[in-house]
């Protein structure tokens, strides 16, 4: 194996499903290799999703990097529920739906890449991952449940596409975001959503204020936390020209973009055509 792997279970990568294949290991240290042992093989790699009428029932067995390939349009609740092993995942845009708890307490999950089918996540999809950043495309219309990303404590960013209306209940609590965007078609913002955000320095929005902000959407979040929005963005304060006594929607204080107001490709931090005007 190259690199060697000094702890086990042994992975072996790159292997392809419905192949053969004969399995020989051998110890490598500081005092020399030791014998190669060969397996009473061969052996014939499957796939360790577990698939049903394209529902994705299980992947237990899944570790490292995943990609799935087309065909599948539903990952089933509790699908990868408490699997240590995982770190990257690579949706497919065959993909519909996210069940509930799909990857609840995946601590080692740090990466995933949604196809652009995806249209439904269900409640505590991803409950205390490990996910460090997330983008939610523009396809998605449906959160069907609460605390999708509660506890997600190495999550810093969040990109939520223009598909969604509602930023459901407890969606970010208690995680380590910095930078949220918000899509230009949310309308509500239900309670404790962003809750305990105790590192959060800006929230972009790339449309209007939410119509309705439930209480407690943003206890607990830092004081130095600041809210960018489009210069014609209506149902947000003035805002002011001294952004130290600028005024305040729900405890942030509001900056305001002069057009052009666009977002960069590479990092998604909000630019714009000339200076930021407090």
């Amino acid at each position: 194996l190259s690199p060697a792997q000094t702890s086990s279970p042994i992975y072996i990568k790159g292997l392809t499903n419905g192949t053969s294949y004969n399995v020989s290991l051998k110890a490598v240290n500081a005092t020399g290799d030791g014998p190669a042992i060969t397996s009473d093989g061969p052996y014939t790699p499957t796939s360790c999703l577990v698939v049903d009428e394209n529902v994705i029932t299980s992947g237990a067995s899944c570790f490292g990097d995943l990609v799935i390939d087309e065909g599948p349009t539903t990952i089933a609740s509790n699908a990868f529920i408490n699997n240590n092993h995982l770190s990257s995942i690579s949706i497919p845009n065959s993909l519909i739906s996210i069940g509930e708890a799909a990857f609840m307490y995946t601590p080692n999950l740090r990466r995933i890449r949604f196809g652009n089918g995806l249209e439904e996540i269900a409640g505590s999809a991803f409950w205390g991952c490990g996910l460090t950043e997330v983008d939610i495309p523009n396809s998605v219309k449906t959160l069907s449940g609460v605390t999708i990303f509660q506890d997600c404590i190495s999550l810093t960013r969040a990109t939520i596409g223009n598909g969604l209306s509602v930023i459901k209940s407890g969606m970010f609590y208690n995680t380590a975001l910095t930078e949220v965007i918000i899509g230009n078609n949310v309308t509500t913002i239900e309670a404790n959503a962003f809750e305990s955000l105790t590192n959060l320095s800006s929230i972009t929005f790339k449309g209007n204020a939410p119509v309705d902000v439930e209480a407690s959407a943003f206890s607990g979040i830092s004081a130095f936390a600041r809210v960018y929005v489009g210069e014609s963005a209506t149902g947000f304060p003035t805002g002011s020209s001294t952004p130290e006594y600028g005024e305040l929607w729900n405890g942030m204080i509001i900056s305001r973009l002069s057009p052009p107001f666009t977002l960069s490709t590479s990092s998604e931090t909000a630019t714009a055509g000339t200076a930021i005007n407090g």
